[in-house]
């Protein structure tokens, strides 16, 4: 998969198209990882290198806390996360 592969969350998962996640925070658990909802998706590899450092215990949570469930690509190889 290309580095330049943008990732977006289906959130709301009724949402079809899916948001741009924009930056990763730190959960109130401070392991794992909450996406955030922006403008502009971070890439496959900026999304890489943001978690290169984090334990490989930490869990990717939707804004509300919830579990990521796996992931989609579309047509245009772009990432959703379920």
């Amino acid at each position: 998969m290309d580095l330049k592969t943008p990732i977006y969350l289906k959130y709301p998962a009724s949402d079809p198209n899916g948001n741009p996640v924009s930056q990763l925070k730190f959960a109130a658990n401070h392991r794992d990882l909450l996406l955030v909802i922006g403008s502009k998706p971070l890439s496959l590899g900026q999304l890489m290198a943001q978690t290169a450092q984090v334990s490989h215990q930490a869990l990717l949570l939707r804004p509300n806390g919830q579990s990521i469930l796996g992931f989609q690509l579309d047509k245009h190889y772009y990432i959703y996360l379920n």
